[in-house]
C-alpha cells in the first residue's frame, strides 16, 4: 500500500502544470502582495491555456507592483514593468497612464534639482505617454513655466 501512494504521488509530481495549478499559484502570491510572482504565473498559466483572463491578471499584477514602486520612487524598476505589460499588451492605456506620472514625477524632480535638461527630457517622455488631455496639457504647461523648450 506505501509503495501504491508513493508510486501515485511521484505521478502526481511529475505530471506537467496546468493553466489552472499556474493560475491556483498566481492567486496565492497576488494575495500576499508578492505582484512579480503572481503576473509570472499568470504568464505561465496563459501560455498553457491562451486564456485572456490570465494574460489580463498578470498584465494586473505587474501594474501594481509598478504602481508600489512609482509611491517609493523607484522610477527606473517602475518603467521596466510597465513596458512589460506594454510588450504582453501594446498600448494599453494603463500602463501609458502611469509611464506618464512617472516620467512628469522624474522631470519635476529634476527641474527642481537644477537639471533644466534632464527635466526637459523626462517631460518630452510624459508627453509621448500621455493619455488623458490633462496629462499633456500639465507637462506642456510645466516646460512652458519652466522656460525650457519643447522639441
Amino acid at each position: 500500500m506505501k509503495y501504491l501512494i508513493l508510486l501515485l504521488s511521484f505521478l502526481l509530481l511529475s505530471l506537467p502544470a496546468t493553466g489552472a495549478n499556474y493560475a491556483d499559484m498566481a492567486h496565492k502570491a497576488y494575495k500576499n502582495k508578492d505582484y512579480v510572482k503572481a503576473a509570472e504565473y499568470y504568464e505561465q498559466a496563459y501560455q498553457q491555456d491562451k486564456s485572456d483572463v490570465y494574460l489580463d491578471n498578470a498584465i494586473a499584477a505587474y501594474l501594481s507592483h509598478a504602481f508600489n514602486l512609482t509611491n517609493d520612487k523607484e522610477y527606473d524598476q517602475a518603467i521596466k514593468y510597465c513596458e512589460k505589460v506594454l510588450s504582453l499588451k501594446p498600448g494599453y492605456s494603463n500602463a501609458q497612464e502611469l509611464l506618464c506620472e512617472i516620467y512628469y514625477s522624474r522631470g519635476t524632480d529634476s527641474y527642481f534639482n537644477g537639471n533644466g535638461e534632464e527635466a526637459r527630457i523626462h517631460m518630452e517622455k510624459s508627453l509621448q505617454y500621455s493619455v488623458l488631455p490633462e496629462q499633456k496639457q500639465r507637462a506642456l504647461d510645466e516646460l512652458r513655466d519652466w522656460k525650457i523648450q519643447y522639441y
